[in-house]
């Protein structure tokens, strides 16, 4: 009995030992092969195969809508104000009738005029007979010349003055402003009316340097109002001489108005197209900066290691950002891209192909 109790606890104590060996092994095998687990793990990233376009770059300015001409018109006589057949904000035609002022004594003083033109005149004949008869000397006819003359100038300065009364418009176009009321007395220089010019209306912008020099006048231009209205026109005026604060250059893009509907001082969006390159639309989020500071966008080779690629922004677009300086066909990746460095091999979960 004393011998087979020795062998027992001999035998628990083996089985003991080897079952704690065994444990401590199990457990040093599980995270060692967690380990190489986790060094083999790749990241995960979401990619799209895109195929170069055409794409027209445009240089795209911010500008306004302006008049082509305004003018303020003014009496060129002075009188009170008797009759205002047009209301602001009217549209006229050229010659319409904006201000009549009164008569008062102008058609008494033309009668004067009238007659002492007719006074004047026959002295001077009168003085030419008795020159020919010898009983007038040179000197007298001279005068009564220059008294004719005289008489005639002020008959013509009256049939003006009865002209004056009348304020025309000088072009067809609308009424911006009308401070002249029935009953005003208007001095000679008073303002009747403002009257401005809506077609063509003009698309006021401003280029720099470098884009002044791409653009030639007679090019078109798209406009697009911030009313939603799109129009196309020409370019019809180029600054040679920068503004000293900003240093651009002014430009003016003439758009039919006849409806006169485009109203002055509208914000408007300007597009000139220049050539076409081949490049591919992104979302301006997978851009980044290198080192150097250089814009870039990383992509997978066949492998599925990441690839950044310098790029170029030729144009700027709601849709998205148009670049170039990329392969043909690109493998783009759009999720994880801030998550992976240049040469490293990923995962791909999703392929999406776009034009």
């Amino acid at each position: 009995m004393r011998s087979t109790f020795v062998w027992a606890i001999g035998i628990t104590l083996v089985l003991s030992a080897w079952l704690v060996s065994g444990q401590f092994q199990s457990t040093d095998e599980r995270l060692g092969s967690q380990g190489e687990k986790a060094a083999d793990a790749l990241v995960s990233v979401r990619a799209e195969t895109r195929t170069a376009q055409s794409h027209v770059v445009q240089i795209t300015v911010r500008g306004k809508t302006q008049a082509k001409r305004s003018v303020t018109v003014k009496a060129q006589t002075g009188g009170r104000v008797e009759i205002l057949p047009i209301e602001k904000g009217s549209a006229v035609k050229q010659g319409d009738l904006l201000c009549q002022l009164a008569l008062e004594d102008r058609r008494i003083k033309l009668q004067e005029a009238t007659a002492a033109v007719a006074h004047a005149r026959l002295e001077h004949e009168g003085a030419k007979k008795l020159k020919q008869q010898g009983y007038q000397s040179q000197t007298a006819i001279a005068a009564t010349q220059v008294k004719l003359i005289n008489a005639q100038a002020q008959l013509k300065a009256r049939q003006l003055d009865l002209t004056y009364l009348q304020i025309r418009a000088p072009f067809a176009g609308v009424v911006q402003e009308r401070p002249a009321d029935i009953g005003d007395l208007l001095e000679r220089g008073g303002v009747c009316a403002e009257v401005l010019d809506p077609d063509p209306m003009l698309v006021v912008g401003h280029v720099t340097e470098q884009e002044v020099e791409q653009i030639s006048l007679g090019d078109v231009a798209n406009v697009l109002l911030n009313n939603g209205r799109s129009e196309q026109g020409v370019i019809t005026f180029i600054s040679h001489a920068a503004d000293l604060t900003t240093r651009t250059y002014r430009i003016e893009v003439a758009i039919s108005n006849a409806d006169a509907a485009i109203r002055d001082g509208l914000s408007a969006e300007i597009a000139i197209a220049r050539a076409a390159v081949m490049a591919h639309q992104v979302s301006p989020a997978l851009l980044s900066l290198d080192d150097a500071g250089l814009l870039g966008i990383r992509i997978l080779d066949d492998e599925d290691r990441i690839q950044y690629l310098h790029v170029d922004i030729v144009s700027d677009t709601q849709q998205g950002i148009w670049v170039t300086g990329l392969p043909q066909i690109i493998r783009l990746v759009t999720v994880g891209q801030e998550m992976v460095f240049e040469g490293q091999r990923v995962e791909v979960v999703e392929t999406i192909k776009r034009g």
